[in-house]
């Protein structure tokens, strides 16, 4: 199932690097990233063990923002 997520029209991120730089990416890339990192959650579920349970619910949170900042890296090519 698709999920809707609320986003701004922006087509592009900007942003400037810890040394002055100026960067943009597509605001796509954040979107593709969480569709990969639901696709890894989903293959996570059908595991025998409880994550959840093993992991508790303040190492589960920073898990699944790994997850995240590991697709998000996947999908900008290493750029994040």
């Amino acid at each position: 199932m698709a999920l809707r997520y609320k986003t701004r029209n922006d087509k592009q991120f900007r942003f400037k690097s810890s040394n002055g730089i100026q960067h943009s990416l597509s605001i796509d890339i954040f979107s593709s990233a969480l569709e990969r990192t639901h696709k890894i959650i989903d293959q996570i579920d059908s595991f025998e063990v409880n994550i959840a349970e093993v992991l508790g619910m303040r190492n589960l949170s920073a898990f699944l923002g790994e997850l995240y900042v590991a697709s998000l890296a996947k999908e900008s090519k290493g750029f994040y």
